[in-house]
C-alpha cells in the first residue's frame, strides 16, 4: 500500500507539473492569469477536502500552522508557474526541489535538534555546483538571471510546506491533519481571491476558460489534493530519510524526462552533467549516499 501511495503522489506531481508547464508557456501572460488559473485548482481542492472530512473544528495550534501553510502554498504555486514560464521544465524542477530538500534537511537541526553530517553538507555544496552548471545562459536563452531568482524563491517557499507539515505530524494534534489541510486551502483561496481582485484592475486576465483550459485547471487541482493528502500520510509512516529523497528524486527524474520527451527540451552537455550532479547531491543531502 505504501508503494502504491508513493506511485500515486509522484505520478500526480509529474502530471500536474506537465500541465502547469503547458499553461505557463502557452497562456501565462501576467500575474492575473497566474492567480486566476491557481484559483480554480484551489477551489476544487477545498471541495475534495470537504468530501474527505476536512471541514471540522480544529485546535488553535493547528489553525495557526494552517495559516502559514496556506500562505506558503499560494506563493509556492504562483512562483513555480512563473519559473516554468521563464525557463525549461527539467532544470526548473531540479533547482526548485533541490533547494526545497536542502532547506528541509536544515529544518531538522534548527527545530528538532536533528544532526547533520559532513556528507550532507557536501551534498549541499554539490547541489550549488549543479545550479551553476545548469544555469548556462550562453546555451539556453530561457535560462536567465530572472528565471534563476524566481526558481530559487520558489524552492525556498516550497520548503516551508514540508516544515508546516512536520509541525503537524510531530505535534499532539496529529489527528487533525485533514482539518489542517482544509483550513490551509481556505486561507490560500481567500488570499488568492483578494489578490486577483486588486490585480485585475491593472492587468485583466488575458485568456478565456474554454473547456480545455478549465479541464487543465481542474486536473491540476485534483493532482494537488492527492499530493497533499497522501504526503501527510506517508510522512507519518516513513522515515524522513526515506520519504523525501525517493519522492523528490523520482519527481525530478520523471519531470525531466517529461520535459525532454514531450516538450522537446534540450540540455547542453554542461547542463546534463549539472543535472546528474544535482540528482546525486539530493541523495547525499538525504543521507542515502554516504
Amino acid at each position: 500500500m505504501t508503494a502504491l501511495l508513493m506511485a500515486i503522489t509522484v505520478g500526480s506531481a509529474v502530471f500536474g507539473n506537465a500541465l502547469k508547464n503547458k499553461f505557463s508557456k502557452q497562456y501565462l501572460k501576467n500575474q492575473s492569469d497566474n492567480l486566476s488559473f491557481n484559483l480554480v485548482g484551489n477551489a476544487l481542492v477545498i471541495l475534495i477536502l470537504v468530501l474527505a472530512g476536512g471541514a471540522v473544528k480544529v485546535s488553535g495550534y493547528t489553525f495557526k500552522v494552517a495559516v502559514g501553510m496556506g500562505i506558503s502554498n499560494l506563493l509556492s504555486g504562483l512562483l513555480f508557474s512563473l519559473s516554468l514560464a521563464n525557463g525549461p521544465m527539467a532544470l526548473t524542477t531540479l533547482i526548485q526541489l533541490g533547494i526545497s530538500l536542502v532547506l528541509s534537511a536544515l529544518w531538522g537541526p534548527i527545530f528538532w535538534q536533528e544532526g547533520i553530517t559532513l556528507w550532507q553538507l557536501a551534498g549541499i555544496g554539490f547541489l550549488l555546483v549543479s545550479m551553476v552548471l545548469t544555469s548556462n545562459a550562453k546555451v539556453d536563452k530561457n535560462v536567465t538571471f530572472k528565471w534563476l531568482i524566481i526558481t530559487i524563491a520558489a524552492g525556498i517557499v516550497n520548503s516551508l510546506l514540508g516544515l508546516f507539515q512536520k509541525f503537524i505530524t510531530t505535534s499532539e494534534y496529529n489527528g487533525e491533519q485533514m482539518g489542517f489541510l482544509f483550513y490551509s486551502f481556505i486561507l490560500c483561496t481567500v488570499c488568492n481571491v483578494i489578490w486577483l481582485a486588486f490585480r485585475k484592475k491593472q492587468e485583466p486576465v488575458s485568456f478565456k476558460y474554454t473547456k480545455g483550459m478549465t479541464a487543465i485547471a481542474l486536473i491540476c487541482g485534483v493532482t494537488m489534493a492527492l499530493q497533499h493528502i497522501i504526503n501527510l500520510k506517508l510522512v507519518g509512516v516513513l522515515p524522513t530519510v526515506v520519504f523525501f529523497p525517493i519522492c523528490t528524486g523520482l519527481r525530478i527524474l520523471l519531470t525531466a524526462l517529461t520535459g525532454i520527451i514531450i516538450f522537446k527540451e534540450k540540455l547542453s552537455r554542461r547542463q546534463l552533467i549539472g543535472f546528474i550532479i544535482g540528482f546525486a547531491a539530493l541523495f547525499m543531502v538525504a543521507g542515502i549516499l554516504g
